[in-house]
């Protein structure tokens, strides 16, 4: 008989639309909302948290039921998308705000604030609400299959779905794209359980969505009309608008907000433009004049304004950097000075820190102007995109490619005046004289300082504090803590997911106390915390490897994938191995994660061949994320309600999502050390879980050959894989092969 695949396929939908949707509310809400780019983790811990309360209560929904929420998921999605035009959120009445011990582009009233946390905290709540709907019908699925089956299907749909989104990206596709696909990938999750209604109402919805979000793509959400736009996109990173002003400038905005003004060809004759762009080629306050300026780089260049600066002041030869591609091809297509079109000059897309880290050029004068950004490197993360550019590392790395006597100048709207003293620490600490301010007027500062030769970065540091390194590269926040907004946000979210959790166990009460339940709370608990860990692990890797090849959304995206790629491999070497092998492989867990915290992965910067830069980051990076994995594997594979351990999993990683807030008190190195301290509990509450079984089997016995012999029933919440000899399987949930 012809064995049926569809089961298959549409966990596999299931997973992959769940994935692309994640990414997909990631990339429209944060740029679509100008405050959640600063906060995408609140999108992702929403995803998270609903996730895991689908998988953990699936089974309290009956099968018309789970199609009527499987369906209303998408209406969820559409009301999201016309928040986001209905109900705006105000954008910032000014160029900096302090607020909750963290700088942001924003006003730092605490009404505003407040008031900016209600419109945006809904957008949580849609997000947890819609991946819920999704995952409970996820979770009915997995009871298909084997415990390991099912993961894997779950995992392989998760890369497909981080695959097509990525390639969606480096098109260039528009937002009403992805949501159409959504369309497509749901037709392979209907099963025939699904009446025309349901059908009917879940292509409506998505088809509204992309109508409401063609319509927004049409909208100008700035201070100026939409007859003045210019042209409209979305780059990897956020969503660019380019409009003419009524002087004739043109202007960029970045996710609404006036971003870049693009020179016309007499600025620079004009004292505004002067002051900004062309100042560092003239006179000093000190009256002592700049060396011949020959060679430049510019880090951040935009769409050009600096680069056109050094031309006019007669550079031969300019190092342009940009991250992001949109924003250079806005430069290239529309600057009236056209510079990037100089032969003078080199375009290099790419993530600065890492293209300085591997770069063996000389330059007269380097340039990091106006590099402030509106993103997070990762929503994993607390890391915007300029971070690790403004590190005691990162200016060492700029000092090494200056020639002798030559500057590194730095200017910002730095408002806050400890901020303006952090930079001039940093050039202190770095480059070796004593930095002078260029010019400064309304918050804006140009700040140089000169390369001296016998200068031995590092021997000064005591007399500085709080200065941003790769392991702590917080720029913004003013001293090692966690900002008062973060814990507002963690205990909020803490707060709804317990409401969540407690409605859902008023309709599963738990049952009498007995060794068996108990040991069912000691592997839910076990479980938990590898979530927790795990994200911690995957965080500090993604962030650190980051660092090596650059905060590239490519990067990212090869990353993430690659983290899912090494649970497939965690679950094939899983298979075959017995249970005895766990406190080995817990072992080499910890050593990994010990190995991670201590290695300075930094160092690998100036390995030259990009081949063994890659594997030995890999090593350091990837070692402990396959252990713990493979740990996990080894112990998932035999579950017999896996849709409910995973759900509890799901909910961990919900709880590393915030413990990882805690790397902006004491730095990335040591959420590998957090990690290591969960997963010793996950191998005290494993062990603590089988010891309680072993004492349930003594009394669960059934007559086979004459003889009593344990059950597998006494091992059914316990994925040890290692039953008693003889041991009967009373279930006919299907288990996985070789079993010790």
């Amino acid at each position: 008989m012809k064995k049926n695949y569809w089961p298959e396929v549409q966990l596999f939908a299931l997973s992959f639309l769940t994935l692309f949707l994640e990414l997909l509310l990631l990339r429209y809400l944060k740029s679509s909302v100008w405050c959640l780019a600063y906060f995408p983790k609140l999108i992702l811990i929403g995803v998270f948290s609903g996730m895991g309360l689908g998988f953990l209560f699936h089974s309290k929904i009956s099968n018309s039921n789970s199609r009527f929420v499987f369906t209303t998921s998408f209406i969820v999605i559409l009301l999201l998308v016309a928040t986001t035009q209905l109900f705006p959120v105000p954008l910032p009445h000014m160029m900096g705000g302090d607020i909750g011990a963290e700088l942001y582009l924003a006003g730092s009233s605490l009404t505003t604030e407040l008031l900016i946390y209600a419109k945006i905290f809904p957008l949580f709540l849609g997000s947890l609400l819609c991946v819920a709907g999704i995952s409970q019908l996820t979770a009915r699925y997995f009871t298909k299959f084997s415990a390991l089956r099912a993961y894997s299907i779950d995992i392989a749909g998760s890369c497909a779905g981080i695959v097509s989104f990525s390639l969606l990206s480096f098109a260039g596709a528009q937002p009403e794209v992805w949501f159409a696909l959504t369309a497509v990938i749901v037709l392979f999750c209907w099963s025939k359980e699904f009446g025309f209604v349901d059908r009917a109402v879940t292509l409506l919805a998505i088809l509204a969505t992309v109508g409401l979000v063609n319509l927004q793509e049409r909208l100008f959400l700035g201070s100026y009309s939409s007859e003045t736009m210019v042209a409209s996109d979305w780059s990897p990173y956020q969503k660019l608008q380019l409009t003419t002003l009524p002087d004739s400038h043109q202007q960029l905005f970045v996710n609404s907000i006036a971003h870049q003004l693009l020179a016309n060809p007499g600025d620079f004759e004009h004292s505004s433009m002067f002051s900004f762009y062309s100042r560092p080629y003239h006179v000093r306050k000190d009256n002592t004049p700049p060396l011949p300026i020959k060679r430049v780089m510019v880090v951040g260049a935009g769409t050009g304004n600096d680069v056109a600066a050094a031309l006019a002041e007669g550079a031969e030869y300019v190092l342009a950097i940009e991250i992001d591609p949109k924003i250079a091809e806005y430069g290239k297509r529309y600057h009236p000075l056209k510079p990037y079109a100089d032969p003078r000059v080199k375009l290099v897309i790419g993530d600065a820190r890492a293209v300085i880290a591997q770069s063996q050029e000389s330059f007269d004068l380097i340039i990091l102007g106006l590099t402030n950004s509106f993103v997070k490197a990762s929503p994993l993360a607390q890391i915007r995109l300029e971070n690790y550019l403004f590190t005691l590392e990162a200016f060492g790395s700029m000092r090494r490619l200056l020639n002798d006597q030559g500057e590194l100048v730095v200017f910002n709207y730095f408002h806050n005046p400890w901020l303006q003293r952090r930079v001039r620490d940093l050039l202190s600490a770095s480059i070796g004289s004593s930095p002078q301010i260029l010019y400064e007027s309304s918050g804006y500062v140009q700040i140089s300082a000169r390369k001296i030769s016998s200068f031995s970065p590092g021997i000064t540091l005591d007399k500085y504090q709080n200065l941003p390194t790769d392991d702590w590269p917080f720029l913004y926040i003013e001293r090692p803590s966690i900002p008062i907004t973060y814990k507002v946000v963690a205990l909020s979210i803490i707060f709804v997911v317990l409401i969540f959790m407690a409605a859902g166990s008023m309709l599963n009460p738990p049952a009498s106390t007995s060794p068996k339940s108990e040991a069912e709370i000691s592997l839910r608990v076990a479980f938990f915390l590898m979530g927790a860990a795990f994200f911690l692990l995957e965080t500090k890797g993604i962030t650190q490897f980051s660092l090596i090849f650059g905060a590239t959304w490519l990067n990212n995206s090869l990353v993430f994938l690659a983290v899912l790629l090494m649970v497939l491999l965690a679950n094939w070497c899983a298979l075959p191995l017995r249970a005895t092998a766990s406190p080995f492989i817990f072992a080499l867990l910890f050593l990994s994660c010990i190995w991670s915290s201590a290695f300075e992965l930094t160092a690998l910067t100036e390995v030259v061949s990009p081949l063994w830069r890659f594997v030995c980051a890999s090593l350091v990076v990837f070692s402990p994320i396959f252990f713990a994995n493979l740990a996990f594997s080894l112990y998932f594979r035999h579950q017999q309600t896996p849709e409910n351990i995973f759900g509890w999993n799901l909910m961990g990683t919900t709880a590393g999502c915030l413990l990882e807030l805690t790397s902006t008190l004491a730095g990335y190195n040591t959420l590998a050390l957090l990690a290591l301290a969960l997963y010793v509990g996950v191998f005290l509450a494993l062990k603590r879980a089988e010891s309680l079984l072993m004492k349930r089997a003594k009394h669960v016995v059934v007559p086979r050959g004459g003889q009593h012999q344990p059950t597998y029933e006494a091992y059914e919440t316990l994925s040890v894989g290692s039953l008693p000899s003889g041991a009967v399987q009373l279930s006919d949930r299907p288990i996985e092969k070789n079993i010790a």
